[in-house]
């Protein structure tokens, strides 16, 4: 009986490990290749979409709970979309989309809930509305421009996030 020399395992198993590191490679450049040309917004899994006029409706039954405006055609906004969409799981949390294209006078609906501190920062852009009490207590402008840890202090500041 021919005896097999130890260093063929040896080779063996970093051929293995090479092909098993290979191939967790390529599935993450899948899945990141296909979220970025996917049709719509990762967000849309885990919120709930609602129209500008559906909004005073949904504050009076839930008082607080966070409103992102966004569109789902803007590709530039994906990867913050994706890093969103992990945040909303982490935490739990309640999150209502409108599509800006869909609600192009988005701005002039939202006014009527927050105060003069506020309405100031009121605006079309790509924005997450902080809404305690049926009011918007903060506006977070331009969303894309702060990374995901930025959005999550900001909303741990406002309270929307446990800082447990």
């Amino acid at each position: 009986m021919r005896e097999i020399p130890k260093k063929n395992y040896f080779i063996l198993l970093i051929v293995v490990v090479g092909f098993i590191l290979i191939v967790f490679y390529l599935r993450d450049w899948y899945n990141t290749a296909r979220l970025y040309y996917a049709e719509t917004s990762p967000i849309l899994e885990v919120s709930t979409v609602i129209n500008a006029n559906e909004i005073s409706n949904y504050a009076l039954e839930n008082p607080n709970f966070i409103l992102y405006v966004s569109s789902d055609e803007d590709k530039e906004i994906r990867k913050f979309d994706s890093e969103l969409k992990d945040l909303i799981l982490d935490n739990n949390l309640t999150i209502l989309y409108v599509d800006k294209k869909e609600n192009p006078n988005i701005s002039d609906t939202l006014i009527e809930f927050g105060n003069s501190k506020v309405n100031n920062k009121i605006n079309n852009n790509i924005n997450l509305y902080c809404f305690k009490n049926g009011k918007i207590t903060n506006v977070i402008n331009n969303v894309n421009d702060y990374s995901i840890k930025e959005i999550e202090k900001k909303l741990k500041k406002n309270e929307m996030i446990d800082n447990a």
